[in-house]
């Protein structure tokens, strides 16, 4: 070998290199455990709420003996009254008995979030040590930091799910993979002997104990959520690169073998062999340790799988299986569920888009896609034993589910980090010439070092905008605050606060409350801020007996009993409630003529009177879309929406079926309501994309916003802000609430984006 073609050695201080890991971990922390606390934990990811709750309501168990007792196990969700629980179980045992060790059970769905944090930032650490193994250490370095950096990496870590937990045990076993494939040891010689020699010789082979350790990682993958199987391909394939990479190390025989050499071989039971009869030979066994140890580490970890009592009750679970088999069926087009109808008329190259916009970001998604390509050329070109276990993988794994019905972006998870290794390693690849140097400045290198910087920039800027949406209100939540501030509930308390800001307190009283003569009501509650009263408002009025003017007086008191103490406000206000053109009333307002001061944290009474005929007393109306989404406004500031301050019958069921029943429907919570509620694009978004099923919804939905018939309506809801658009459905659009992601003055809107990468943390509400 030449020194022009002698491959460079590593940095003498290669060490530096794992020391800079440390500082990519730490990024990749900040992304991650910045905004861990986002949404005040409202609940609003649907997997993570049942996922809190099943980890809340399994316990540890006494014995070995009752832990593989599937019927009775505590730590069964199943037993413990979970059924439905199909996820893997080894994230929910790591989070419950963690949480209590270090007593954070009473704020699991926080802790849960930080550990799916950890998990992932044990990912990259490990695509570290995989890609080293491979290629130098600057390519695993710049690897590890464009993980750390993906976007669809740092969303995952702030939810409580299993999904970070089985990528995780995913690279674990694809870092066992990658020791079987590149390892230098020197494996015992598979010649003859006695028995027993072949036994010890067996034992004394890393390779057995590397597979078997493979199966181990294969079985915790496995048990943090099911498909993480697949990753069971990822063992012949390092067993294959590892034989023709020995193979090809070997030194070749000098000449060809006497007629003596021959005769000994045969007679010693060394027959020659083709490539593939050796190879198979060579790794038949391995392949069967680390299948076997696999079932026994998913055995373990995933107990309830299986029926039990006793390890060795290995029979499937029929429960588990049947919701296995549920579960898949509702992932198929077969399903007609509502939440399944945004992934009709979808290509297969949905996730391929979602994954290179905005999973990773256009810049790094274009370079890694580069690479992956790049790669694959460079296998062609004789180079395949160092590319093939990592390429093969991820083309496999993204091909996968890329044809599934419903190619979500996070169950593409797996793929991120290896698609940032194959963007880190086209950049260095790149770089090296291919002829000697003629000239001292190596182009290919400044060109190649500049696209990296930059894409390293763009990619750091994508992360950063993103994790703004963990330390700004969730729209949700800044939607419900507006709503207790905006739309008034039968009963009002208008505070002036120090900064001359008012703030609405609405007060709960049931709907229609009739307020009888000489038969006052009474509210108590807690003051949420302090300042000064300035009027108390009611929202709708009304005398239903048409009995001309009266009196409706409201006494405000510390005391339960307003005789008992001087009242804090005594006002009241004679007039005319009869009912016009809104069968409610008008709205009533009682000003305070001396300033009365109220503090936040103390109990109020407030008692209504009338003082000759009945009086209704009703708040504003605010409908819901549907039961199949989160119902608007949430408990916030301690206000509970339905129970007393707004009525929680009306919803428009937008999913059932368009028909004549659905049009009255619709026309009876229209006339009876103020307020429309949409807190995600989970319906028009669904809906409209398929006007053969709803035709009669899709129009609504135009005419409700007044997009223009020449507009897609997503478009539409998509860009829509007050004054934009005018309805003629007899709604105007006055309110909406984006988190999208921002640095600086640059705000990108994302609701392009596939659904669930808005959903869960920042959807449009409107």
């Amino acid at each position: 070998m030449t020194n022009a073609t002698k491959p460079k050695p590593e940095h003498s201080r290669a060490w530096l290199f794992d020391l800079l890991l440390i500082g990519v971990l730490l990024i990749g922390a900040y992304f991650r455990f910045t905004g861990s606390n986002w949404g005040d934990f409202n609940n609003q990811h649907p997997d993570e709420n049942f996922i809190t709750s099943v980890t809340y309501g399994i316990h540890p168990i006494q014995s070995i003996g009752d832990y593989f007792n599937t019927a009775k196990s505590s730590l069964n969700p199943a037993a413990v009254g979970y059924p439905a629980y199909v996820y893997g179980t080894l994230p929910i045992f790591i989070v419950r008995y963690l949480a209590e060790w270090t007593g954070q059970l009473s704020h699991l769905t926080l802790f849960g979030r930080q550990m799916a944090a950890v998990a992932d930032l044990g990912t990259v650490a490990l695509l570290y040590f995989i890609v080293k193994r491979f290629y130098k250490r600057k390519v695993a370095l710049l690897a590890a930091l464009f993980s750390a950096l993906a976007v669809m990496q740092i969303q995952q870590s702030h939810f409580f799910t299993t999904d970070t937990f089985s990528t995780f045990f995913m690279l674990l076993t694809l870092y066992v993979a990658a020791v079987i494939a590149t390892a230098e040891w020197n494996e015992p010689g598979q010649g003859g002997g006695s028995l027993l020699q072949k036994i010890k010789n067996t034992l004394r082979n890393p390779l057995l104990w590397w597979s078997a350790a493979f199966g181990v990682a294969l079985g915790m993958a496995a048990a943090s959520k099911l498909n993480a199987a697949a990753m069971a391909v990822t063992l012949p394939i390092a067993l294959v690169v590892r034989y023709f990479r020995v193979k090809q190390a070997a030194p070749m025989p000098l000449s060809e073998p006497s007629d003596e050499q021959v005769e000994l071989e045969q007679a010693t039971g060394q027959v020659k062999r083709s490539t593939w009869e050796d190879l198979i030979a060579h790794t038949l066994g391995f392949l069967v340790v680390g299948a076997v140890v696999s079932v026994i580490a998913f055995r373990i970890f995933q107990p309830y799988a299986f029926s039990g009592p006793g390890f060795f009750g290995v029979k499937i679970d029929a429960n588990w299986l049947s919701k296995i088999k549920e579960q898949l069926l509702m992932a198929s087009p077969n399903a007609d569920l509502v939440w399944a109808l945004q992934w009709a008329k979808r290509t297969h190259l949905f996730s391929f888009q979602n994954l290179t916009v905005w999973g990773l970001g256009l810049p790094l998604g274009i370079l890694a896609w580069a690479g992956f390509l790049w790669m694959a050329w460079r296998m062609v070109k004789g180079e395949w034993k160092q590319h093939l276990l990592l390429w093969s993988w991820t083309a496999i794994y993204f091909i996968w589910q890329s044809m599934q019905y419903n190619p979500t972006m996070r169950y593409q998870l797996p793929s991120y980090p290896l698609l940032g290794m194959m963007a880190a390693w086209v950049v260095f690849d790149w770089a090296e010439p291919r002829l000697p140097r003629v000239r001292r400045i190596n182009w290919r290198a400044v060109v190649s070092g500049t696209l990296g910087v930059l894409v390293l920039g763009l990619t750091a800027c994508w992360a950063y905008a993103f994790s703004r949406i963990y330390v700004t209100p969730e729209p949700r939540v800044a939607a419900s605050n507006w709503v207790f501030q905006n739309v008034p509930g039968p009963v009002n308390m208008e505070v002036q606060k120090a900064d001359g800001s008012v703030y609405e307190q609405p007060l709960p009283l049931q709907a229609g409350t009739i307020i009888q003569p000489g038969s006052p009501s009474q509210i108590v509650f807690t003051s949420q801020v302090d300042g000064v009263l300035k009027s108390i408002l009611f929202a709708h009025v009304a005398d239903p007996a048409n009995t001309g003017r009266q009196d409706l007086r409201a006494v405000l008191s510390t005391s339960p009993d307003p005789q008992a103490a001087v009242p804090l406000a005594d006002l009241s206000v004679n007039a005319d409630f009869a009912v016009t053109d809104d069968p409610r009333g008008n709205p009533v307002s009682l000003g305070v003529d001396t300033p009365v001061a109220i503090q936040r944290g103390i109990t109020y009474f407030l008692q209504i009177q009338a003082n000759s005929g009945e009086l209704t007393i009703s708040g504003a109306t605010v409908a819901n879309e549907t039961d199949y989404d989160y119902t608007l406004p949430f408990r916030t500031g301690n206000y509970d929406p339905f129970g007393g301050i707004y009525r929680g019958d009306l919803n428009l069921q937008v999913y059932w079926d368009d028909n004549a029943d659905k049009v009255t429907h619709f026309e009876s919570v229209l006339d009876q309501t103020d307020y429309i509620l949409i807190p995600t694009n989970h319906q028009y978004g669904q809906i409209t994309r398929i006007p053969e099923r709803y035709p009669l919804t899709t129009e609504y939905y135009r005419l409700l916003l007044g997009c223009p018939a020449d507009k897609n309506i997503i478009w539409c809801y998509r860009v829509a802000e007050p004054g934009m658009f005018h309805g003629s459905l007899g709604f105007d659009l006055v309110a909406t609430f984006e988190d999208y992601p921002t640095i600086g003055s640059l705000v990108i809107n994302d609701q392009s984006a596939e659904e669930a990468f808005t959903f869960y943390d920042h959807p449009k509400v409107m």
